[in-house]
């Protein structure tokens, strides 16, 4: 495929104008994938370039920064639903403890009556 064949349905893709289109799951795909094969020092303009869709180095570059930080802030909250769920099954066994305790001290009262 050409250069200008690419660019043809990159141009589509993104209209004309100040309005900031989404990025589509290919898109942020194509990206994650160029970001791993650059490594650790990602020339941005080379990946905008070769993403093909129009978008300027730094949207490209915030883009990549702000789906690290989403997936950092999953992983933290999944992080944490897991110490929540620990912690309600501590709370889950002490009531259950208490529920019988409650319940033995009953049965005596009534073995005690009588």
């Amino acid at each position: 495929m050409s250069d200008a064949a690419a660019a043809e349905p990159a141009a589509a893709a993104k209209p004309a104008g100040d309005k900031k289109q989404r990025w589509t799951p290919k898109e942020n795909a194509n990206l994650e994938a160029l970001v791993q094969e650059a490594g650790g020092s990602a020339d941005w303009a080379a990946i905008a370039t070769t993403l093909t869709t129009g978008r300027k180095p730094e949207d490209v570059e915030k883009q990549h920064a702000s789906r690290l930080k989403k997936a950092a802030k999953d992983a933290k909250a999944k992080a944490n639903k897991g110490d929540k769920s620990k912690d309600d099954d501590k709370v889950r066994r002490l009531l259950l403890l208490l529920l019988l305790l409650l319940l033995l001290l009953h049965l005596l009262v009534l073995f005690l009556r009588f």
